[in-house]
């Protein structure tokens, strides 16, 4: 009879050890719902183990001390109600995505398992053995059909409720578990000499491991650790506790550059070495919480061990992929100190990961500065958006001298906003960078492209001299697909000639997306466009890609004529006699070696009379700065050009 009455029981525990063994054989998150499943597991290990006994008992109760039978079966009906219990805080702390419950939540919910257990303890048990069924009956049996309905209800009604995080699929699956232990309470009801709960247990443990914690779906399969999913979760683990909470993320900055030489596998054997140097140093649970960023949390503050962190970086420095340097930079985010919520995390090692790929520190820590520079991003953000909206954007014109007929023939339109607010005065060197990590670069491009045509069109231009108007294309504009289109149907709705139009392309950009940028500039140039390369001298400038891409005008920066003149580019700053020499020798080099290539320059940043003297006397065609004019609106251009026709004339 026993032997034929433990047959389930064994199966389970056969399944329990496979479930087991696969669920110990990866890294395992340590979320609070982790925990409950672990300790469901052992748990129904031990419940298993009780119902054997318990078998064992009422099946030879003639022959065992009085008082063994319902001692055993009271340990075993008490672990039925345990991991009842265990399986329903299981799926209430998923609903709550992790949060903690306060300690008189939980004492609310366990009320139901505290009176079991007390008739546990002092209700009637009865026995019955005939024809091979043994089973137990009477109150203190009883009690885990009243206690298990109860908590199952309490589930019903979660998967029901708004109030709790559950996606449609975890819904079903927490539903089918329901199933279960309802079927099984049913059928041990109906048919109690069939013990059920034991092996009902085990597959509720095998459908929570499938369906919440098959661990493989939180490992990165290539290159090991956790992934981002498993990022997400840990994350509300960490953050609903209420304690110290840093988080630290690892940036591989140039990983895009050494998978174009060397191949996607280079890239991820990169991230494999950065996160073996971390382990070495940390002994943490590292994520890949997304590409080319490896990140942990630890609950002690970095700073104080800012030591590990140096070692870190030194042996960083020392790794070399496809004759590459690795690039990179750490970023240590106080989580409690800067961010109300979980959102703010996100938004804040946005901000951390993208604002510090060229720094020359390599080990950055969020601080009340960084905090507020992240502030005043959001804010311009905002601004940004409401401009294009609202009309929010304005053109300024820089007029352009043109030394051989010594008028003004040109313009540089300089983008402004109207209104900042409590930010002030906002340069666009400040503005396009966020315009394009904020992805609305294109749409800011169309709006002055409109309003410098619109500028051109109603003001006849031509007739007053004037041969172009300069337009900055960003570097996102310049490598975007459909750049050409969307330029060429603006000047052909407002009625200009694209040759009114030249576009300054900087040469970082050209460096960057050299073979789209081309494409583009000839398809541009076939419609009548002209182009400047704007900042010569200031990025990596080749000559050779210079004369291939034909540029009408190459644009000298004011850091190659300034220190010429004895002026430094740093405010307060001084020039040695010795440097403004070789300063002037270059300047001279570069003017002559330009003009041997046959291009024109337009020199920028002329500011006194002595610079405009010797630009004149070196034959540079164009010169612009504030000896001439600041930038100013548009109605004050049309006057400064019509004073100045007045006069020459």
């Amino acid at each position: 009879m026993f032997d034929l009455n433990v047959r389930f029981q064994i199966l389970s525990m056969l399944l329990l050890l496979v479930i087991v063994i696969d669920y110990f054989r990866y890294p395992r998150l340590k979320t609070l719902s982790s925990k409950y499943f672990m300790l469901l597991m052992a748990a129904n290990f031990v419940n298993l183990c009780l119902d054997i006994v318990s078998v064992y008992t009422i099946t030879h109760i003639e022959s065992l001390p009085e008082g063994v039978n319902r001692l055993t079966h009271q340990f075993f009906i008490g672990s039925v109600l345990v991991c009842t219990f265990i399986s329903f805080m299981y799926v209430f702390m998923k609903g709550r995505q992790q949060r903690r419950l306060e300690r008189k939540s939980f004492l609310v919910l366990i009320i139901p398992l505290a009176i079991s257990f007390l008739v546990v303890l002092f209700g009637p048990l009865h026995y019955y053995i005939s024809d091979g069924k043994a089973y137990s009956y009477g109150m203190m049996a009883y009690v885990v059909y009243i206690c298990g309905f109860f908590y199952l209800l309490l589930e019903l009604l979660m998967t029901f409720s708004s109030k709790y995080s559950l996606d449609r699929e975890q819904k079903i699956s927490i539903r089918f578990v329901m199933m279960i232990w309802l079927i099984t309470l049913v059928s041990q009801l109906t048919f109690p000499w069939i013990l059920l709960s034991g092996a009902a247990l085990t597959w509720i443990v095998l459908c929570i491991y499938l369906s919440f914690e098959n661990q493989r779906e939180h490992i990165d399969m290539e290159v090991g650790g956790f992934n981002r999913a498993a990022f997400h979760h840990m994350l509300d683990e960490y953050y609903e506790d209420g304690k110290p909470l840093y988080l630290v993320h690892l940036r591989c900055d140039n990983n895009d550059r050494i998978q174009s030489i060397a191949g996607h596998g280079a890239g991820r054997q990169t991230i494999q070495m950065m996160k073996q140097e971390m382990e070495k140093l940390f002994s943490k649970d590292i994520f890949h919480s997304r590409s080319s960023v490896l990140s942990f949390f630890t609950r002690v503050d970095p700073s104080e061990d800012r030591k590990r962190l140096e070692q870190l970086c030194t042996a960083l420095s020392h790794l070399e992929f496809a004759g590459i340097a690795l690039q990179f930079h750490i970023s240590v985010m106080d989580l409690r100190t800067y961010t109300k919520n979980k959102d703010e995390v996100y938004e804040l090692t946005n901000f951390m990961l993208t604002e510090f790929t060229d720094a020359e520190e390599k080990i950055i820590f969020l601080d009340q500065k960084l905090a507020e520079r992240k502030k005043r991003q959001d804010i311009l953000g905002r601004l940004l958006e409401q401009a294009l909206e609202q009309d929010g954007f304005q053109l300024y014109y820089q007029p352009i001298y043109w030394s051989k007929t010594g008028r003004f023939g040109s313009a540089e339109a300089l983008l402004r906003l109207k209104n900042c607010g409590e930010l002030g005065f906002v340069s666009p060197e400040e503005f396009i960078p966020l315009a394009e990590k904020r992805g609305i670069i294109l749409e800011i491009g169309d709006r002055v492209m409109e309003m410098a045509a619109e500028f051109i069109r109603d003001h006849d231009l031509e007739k007053m001299g004037i041969q172009y108007i300069e337009v900055n294309l960003s570097a996102m504009q310049a490598g975007a697909a459909d750049i050409t289109e969307r330029l060429y149907r603006i000047v052909k709705e407002k009625g200009i000639n694209p040759a009114q139009i030249n576009l300054e392309i900087t040469e970082t950009a050209m460096l960057e997306q050299s073979e789209t940028v081309d494409s583009n500039m000839k398809k541009l140039r076939g419609l009548g466009f002209g182009f400047s390369m704007d900042d010569f001298g200031t990025g990596y400038s080749n000559l050779a890609q210079i004369v291939s891409s034909s540029y009408e005008l190459i644009k000298l920066d004011k850091s190659l004529i300034w220190p010429a003149f004895g002026q430094s580019m740093e405010k307060n700053g001084i020039v040695s006699k010795e440097d403004q020499t070789k300063a002037m020798e270059l300047l001279s080099s570069l003017i002559d070696m330009l003009h041997k290539q046959g291009l024109q320059m337009v020199a920028e940043g002329v500011e006194t009379e002595a610079m405009k003297d010797y630009l004149v006397g070196a034959s540079v065609e164009h010169l612009q700065g504030y000896y001439f004019s600041r930038p100013v609106p548009d109605l004050e251009y049309i006057s400064f050009i019509q004073d100045k026709h007045r006069i020459d004339n």
